[in-house]
């Protein structure tokens, strides 16, 4: 009798419940990819006072029309990526594939005040980035190498830049040299613009040059 009425009570329970519904995988999120772009030769943010000079061949993620975000740098890829698609808030934040494509980053913003202790590392070189000396302490994950090097400078107010090289360890003697002679190039710049009738003035040293924010 007890049983039976363990069975009629959990009968009852299933159809006052429902049908029982099998659990559906969640659709899987397919990004829109498109195709890189040619990057111009001049970078410029007046945002921030800064600009660089690229090499020939380097490509980009373009933004699409409808993105929304804050200027915070750039990916330059020195290899086309297979595909380009999605965009962060922050602009330095591009979708593509695949991960170990070789490119230089390109990071800027306000300075909080953090300062990191350099880590001891087995130097494979030292460049000058923003007017002083580093040493190029390369560290691995994966396939991939990683060589960045920070530098500070005045916009409106401190600001900081950090520049990064990911490369395969096989390609990371030669994209270094590339990498060297893009960060020779960063420097900051001068711009100006008008609020409520008065002139304000960003930056240092010569005025930004024609160029390009992408």
């Amino acid at each position: 009798m007890r049983f039976a009425r363990l069975t009629a009570l959990l009968a009852m329970a299933l159809v006052s419940a429902g049908p029982v519904r099998s659990k559906e995988a969640p659709a899987r999120y397919v990004p829109h990819k498109v195709k890189p772009r040619a990057t111009p030769a001049v970078y410029v943010t007046e945002n921030y006072a800064l600009t660089l000079r690229l090499p020939k061949g380097a490509t980009y993620c373009p933004l699409p029309d409808s993105w929304v975000g804050s200027d915070h740098g750039s990916v330059f890829f020195l290899t086309p990526p297979a595909w380009c698609a999605g965009v962060g808030y922050p602009s330095g934040s591009r979708g593509f594939g695949p991960d170990q494509t070789p490119r230089i980053e390109l990071y800027y913003g306000y300075w909080d005040g953090d300062v990191q202790r350099p880590r001891r590392c087995r130097s494979i070189g030292a460049m000058v980035f923003l007017g002083k000396h580093y040493q190029l302490c390369p560290r691995y994950a994966g396939g991939s190498s990683v060589v960045e090097v920070t530098g500070f400078y005045q916009a409106d107010q401190q600001a900081e830049a950090v520049l990064s090289l990911v490369t395969t360890r096989g390609r990371l003697a030669r994209d270094l040299k590339t990498f060297r002679e893009v960060a020779a190039t960063l420097r900051p710049c001068r711009t100006k613009w008008e609020v409520a009738g008065q002139e304000k003035v960003s930056g240092s040293g010569a005025p930004c040059p024609k160029g390009t924010w992408f």
